[in-house]
């Protein structure tokens, strides 16, 4: 996700100093003592890639909870382009969630990893940031 977020986007919502925010994003990268620049997105280990990503995903969860009710019990949790979506049914995620959550990231020149990206019951478990989330007591590191 780091390498597609809309620069117009960011400069337009994120709110600091507009001309540094611009050299952080068209920062690029050096490998083999050559500079490669940024075009779009925010280069992945860059200084600030990680918080113009929680930015970039801020008011998710908020902008899903306003579609639903409280029995829907719908949640988001982020970690800079990581997320993960829970809700009571698979038909919530399915008619109410996912439609919304790609709407969300066009706006910012994103879309959803169909790479990275499952629905599945929560007893069966899932890798969120190389751990493995199963409904138990104890969390599992995967690696």
């Amino acid at each position: 996700m780091f390498d597609k977020i809309s620069h117009d986007w960011v400069l337009r919502n994120v709110p600091m100093d507009k001309v540094i925010l611009k050299k952080f994003l068209k920062a690029g990268f050096m490998e083999d003592r050559k500079l490669y620049p940024t075009i779009s997105g925010v280069p992945q280990g860059g200084i600030i890639s990680t918080t113009i990503s929680l930015i970039t995903l801020s008011g998710l969860e908020g902008q899903l909870k306003s579609l639903l009710s409280k029995t829907d019990k719908l949640n988001v949790v982020s970690y800079a382009d990581d997320y993960i979506v829970t809700a009571a049914s698979e038909e919530i995620l399915k008619e109410k969630a996912i439609p919304t959550i790609k709407e969300f990231l066009q706006e910012r020149g994103l879309e959803i990893s169909q790479e990275k990206s499952k629905i599945c019951h929560i007893a069966e478990g899932f890798d969120f940031l190389g751990f493995i989330v199963p409904r138990t007591k104890e969390v599992l590191m995967s690696g």
